[in-house]
């Protein structure tokens, strides 16, 4: 991996579940997440939370092609695709980590062969240690997220 970046964990889903967790990061400053959504059971839309935080603490944009464009202040999580999705979504994150500052998060990806960009911010000032993807509807089985971390 680029920058010294290494992997923190991964998780994959072996079953249909409305949401992917994974825990006990240990402490680094930047974080990458690899993310890859098979496609899901109904149109609903991916959100970050961190830390088990389910409170309306995060704020986020996206932007897709045409140019479409979706933002959500004080939610309950950062969202990736501009819209509510089935299609398989892939999308890298990259993220501030640094403890005493709120986590900035940028994302770049493609969901059904469409581009999107999108940034945000978790409102807490705290390490992140675990990170979950959640949705609204089932993610598809041999879904999956990866955490790469750096100093």
């Amino acid at each position: 991996m680029p920058y010294g970046f290494v992997s923190l964990g991964s998780t994959t889903l072996a079953a249909p579940a409305s949401s992917i967790t994974i825990s006990n990061l240990p402490p680094r400053q930047n974080l990458m997440l690899v993310i890859y959504i098979t496609g899901k059971a109904s149109p609903a839309q991916t959100g970050i939370q961190f830390n088990t935080d389910t409170g309306n603490n995060y704020t986020w944009s996206s932007l897709g092609t045409g140019p479409t464009q979706s933002s959500g202040v004080g939610v309950a999580a950062i969202y990736l695709e501009v819209s509510a999705q089935t299609a398989a979504t892939y999308v890298t994150v990259h993220m501030s980590n640094i403890g005493t500052l709120a986590p900035q998060v940028g994302w770049h990806g493609v969901v059904n062969g469409t581009y999107l960009v999108g940034g945000g911010t978790w409102a807490t000032a705290a390490q992140v240690t675990s990170i979950k993807l959640t949705s609204a509807q089932n993610f598809n089985t041999g879904s999956y997220i990866e955490v790469f971390g750096a100093n």
